[in-house]
């Protein structure tokens, strides 16, 4: 009896430590425009050039980093915020003879996105990009 319990209360953990992280605030953002396409630069730099528009962005919410292709992007162009609107214009480099000590992007599993961070918390929001 005692080993059912147990096994109760350790996939209850199970499926309690699977579930995504909900979106805390009232509105989710609203991508009004996703793209994004491959760049090569004299084959010493080779990366992605991204283009995303998003609405009803909360204050709150800092922009920490864009999954695209399996590969978080942790350095990239500030965002521009215009009143509730803001928009990402950035080149992603994912291999550089040019830049001295470059470290490629980190291996991630997510689909494409966006990563946010609010009050110290990560949130993944999933983009679908169109291609340039």
């Amino acid at each position: 009896m005692k080993f059912l319990k147990c096994m109760g209360i350790l996939i209850f953990l199970l499926l309690l430590s699977c579930q995504k992280n909900n979106w805390p605030l009232d509105e989710m953002p609203e991508i009004l425009t996703a793209e994004s396409g491959m760049w090569t630069m004299n084959e010493f730099e080779k990366g992605y050039k991204v283009y995303i528009k998003m609405q009803n962005v909360p204050e709150e919410a800092e922009i920490k980093a864009i999954v695209i292709n399996k590969r978080k992007y942790e350095r990239f162009q500030l965002p521009i915020y215009d009143g509730n609107t803001v928009e990402i214009i950035t080149a992603l480099t994912t291999e550089s003879k040019m830049i001295q000590n470059f470290e490629p992007p980190k291996p991630d599993n997510r689909p494409d996105g966006i990563v946010f961070e609010i009050e110290g918390k990560e949130y993944f929001y999933e983009i679908k990009f169109e291609l340039i």
